[in-house]
């Protein structure tokens, strides 16, 4: 595996560089009698594969369009196992269905062949008691009293579709003492519907919290990501910025492995992740 998020590499120009916004991008996806293709534009990538975000996101887009009549979204994981580059084809078909769960799975291709795999659990609700929730907001101040949190150089093309601000934690050139971050975070796009599409395509964008305990930034690849739920709604926060809390527990032997904790704006719990990283040297 060499999918590799070269940050040295991947300076964003701004200036010169049309973007495609997130909404937009979605309105690509095309549909036939087998399954979804959409081509890329470069201002989404990160190296030389697509951001994962973004894969996450399409993936479950169309699921949604393949099932309309699927229940609410419970779990997913998705695997990275190769560079999604140039021309995409996703590929969604039912695992199982029962009375209340959903299982899907989708192919994703690239022009180089079949680089990422991802399944999505969707159920129903069912009336059992009690209720139980304790994933507590850290404390935090607003996103507009915060510093930008992107400001180290060279970062991947991706970036530009998102805002940041650093609540507590590390990052290039301002490492902290333990891999772990704290940021608000948004869709520069302000037309991203108030849904998990949208919020899968930012729960990714932060760098491993691992980044935390370097000056400079080294080359990397997601291996998994796995997501659980916490709200069978749709998820809104009414401002638009998303508190993301990261967290390394191991870093050796080239590999990360963090968990991640996202909540609106409003203090209320959306999701928790894993995700396994591995890390390269710069002349690997």
């Amino acid at each position: 595996m060499r999918n590799l998020i070269l940050f040295s590499r991947n300076v964003m120009d701004e200036t010169s560089q049309v973007l495609t916004n997130f909404s937009d991008l979605l309105t690509r996806l095309v549909r036939d009698s087998s399954g979804f293709s959409i081509s890329l534009s470069p201002d989404w990538q990160q190296g030389r594969t697509a951001y994962g975000g973004l894969l996450a996101a399409l993936a479950l887009h169309a699921t949604r369009q393949a099932f309309a009549d699927s229940p609410p979204l419970r779990s997913a994981q998705f695997i990275f196992f190769a560079p999604a580059t140039g021309a995409l084809r996703l590929t969604p078909s039912m695992l199982r269905r029962g009375k209340s769960a959903l299982f899907v799975g989708v192919e994703i291709e690239s022009e180089a062949g079949l680089c990422a795999r991802a399944h999505f659990c969707f159920g129903s609700a069912r009336d059992i008691d009690p209720d139980f929730l304790d994933v507590p907001q850290p404390a935090t101040s607003p996103a507009d009293e915060c510093p930008e949190f992107f400001t180290w150089p060279n970062q991947p093309q991706f970036r530009q579709h998102f805002e940041g601000r650093l609540v507590k934690g590390g990052r290039p050139g301002n490492p902290s003492s333990r891999p772990e971050m704290l940021v608000w975070m948004r869709h520069r796009d302000k037309h991203v519907a108030a849904d998990y599409v949208g919020l899968l395509a930012l729960a990714d964008a932060l760098p491993p919290s691992s980044f935390a305990l370097y000056e400079d930034a080294v080359p990397l690849s997601t291996m998994t990501w796995a997501i659980d739920f916490l709200t069978a709604k749709c998820p809104v926060s009414p401002d638009g910025w998303w508190l993301l809390q990261c967290a390394a527990e191991y870093v050796q032997h080239g590999y990360s492995t963090q968990g991640t904790a996202i909540w609106n704006s409003a203090g209320q719990p959306v999701l928790i992740a894993r995700q396994t990283v591995a890390l390269f040297n710069k002349t690997n």
